[in-house]
Parts: structure tokens; C-alpha cells; sequence
């Protein structure tokens, strides 16, 4: 299979691999200006680690379409504060997630909100949802829809979110707690159409 090499050093402020032969993207560099980077459509089955770690400007990243099923890695980065900060478009629709939850060890708890949901347990920290204002303080478009989330919602302390896409997201949940959305004082637009709900308490 024929690949495909890419400079990001030298790259646009955009940049769309949507249904590329094969990508390299071990060419990106630290100075990196990268604003836009659009991977849908392609067979990922994780998080692209170096584009997380070595994009520092990055404001719009598109995963949509692909094989992704879990968001660890968003949490385990060390620097992840700084990374990630600029972050404000996020699209993971139709990947096959089942759960916004992630493990990370008592010492990294930096890297978590204090008021985020947790559970503890032989030393490890549970957090039930990957997606707090620490991690991604200007986040203010998330896009889950078509994903293969198990079990309730989760809440999402992200209170600069404006727009939230949960369509044909959940494939278990039959309920809805409003208070979930008691965080998400910004919140305009907010989709949880085509899903199996029956009853919002």
C-alpha cells in the first residue's frame, strides 16, 4: 500500500487526510501551527498520540468515522494541560466508544477535575467521564453522535460547552437525568434525537 508522507512543520493552518491511502504522522514538529486537522473517514482504532502531543494550536480535530473505542489516552498524556488547552471542536462521531470513563493512578490526579465523578480502588482512580473543563478548558463543541455509548450518560463538567451532539449515541439508555446538564451553563444547542430514551427525571 502506497504511503503518504506529510511535513507538518511546514504546513497551512489546515490540513483534511478524510479517506487518505495511508498517513505518516510522525513528521510533526513542535512548532507545529496546525489549527484544523481533519482525520474522518479513515480506519483509526485509537487516539493519534502525536498529533495530540506535538500540536499545541491545534482548535479543530475531526476523528470522526472511524474505529476509535477508547478516549484514554486524552487523560494519560503528562502535558495534556498544556496541549490541549486551545482545543475548542471536537468530532468522535460515529466511532465505536462505549464509555467516556478512564483509569488513571492516584499520583496523576493532577490531570483530573476535583469535582469530577470518581471511585477509588486499590490505589487507581475511576473517572466517569474523560471530558472535564481541566482537560479541556475551551471545549465548547463535542460531537458524539452515532458512537456505541453503554449506560447512562454521564455529566459533563464542561460549563464553556455550548453545543453538545449526543444523536443516535446511546445504545443502552432508556432514562435521562436533567441534572446531568446542571454544569453546562453555556449550553445552546444540545441533540439527543434518535436514541432510546423514555423518561427525563
Amino acid at each position: 500500500m502506497e504511503r503518504e508522507h506529510y511535513d507538518f512543520k511546514n504546513c497551512a493552518h489546515s490540513v483534511d487526510f478524510t479517506n487518505p491511502k495511508y498517513v505518516l504522522l510522525n513528521e510533526i514538529g513542535m512548532d507545529c501551527k496546525l489549527k484544523y486537522l481533519g482525520l474522518n473517514g479513515n480506519q483509526l482504532n485509537e487516539l493519534p498520540k502525536t498529533i495530540l502531543a506535538e500540536c499545541p494550536h491545534l482548535l479543530h480535530l475531526n476523528l470522526g468515522y472511524n474505529q476509535i473505542s477508547q478516549l484514554d489516552h486524552f487523560a494519560h498524556l503528562r502535558f495534556q494541560k498544556e496541549k490541549l488547552k486551545t482545543l475548542s471542536i471536537l468530532v468522535l462521531r460515529n466511532n465505536p466508544i462505549r464509555s467516556l470513563a478512564f483509569r488513571v493512578e492516584n499520583s496523576d490526579s493532577n490531570i483530573v477535575d476535583e469535582n469530577a465523578p470518581s471511585g477509588e480502588f486499590s490505589g487507581v482512580r475511576s473517572v466517569t467521564n474523560v471530558f472535564t473543563e481541566k482537560l479541556f478548558p475551551n471545549l465548547y463543541e463535542l460531537s458524539l453522535s452515532f458512537c456505541e455509548l453503554r449506560g447512562e450518560l454521564p455529566s459533563f463538567p464542561l460549563p464553556q460547552l455550548t453545543n453538545l451532539e449526543v444523536s443516535m449515541g446511546l445504545k443502552s439508555a432508556t432514562k435521562l437525568d436533567a441534572d446531568m446538564f446542571r454544569s453546562l451553563k453555556n449550553l445552546e444547542w444540545l441533540a439527543l434525537d434518535h436514541n432510546s430514551l423514555r423518561e427525563i427525571q
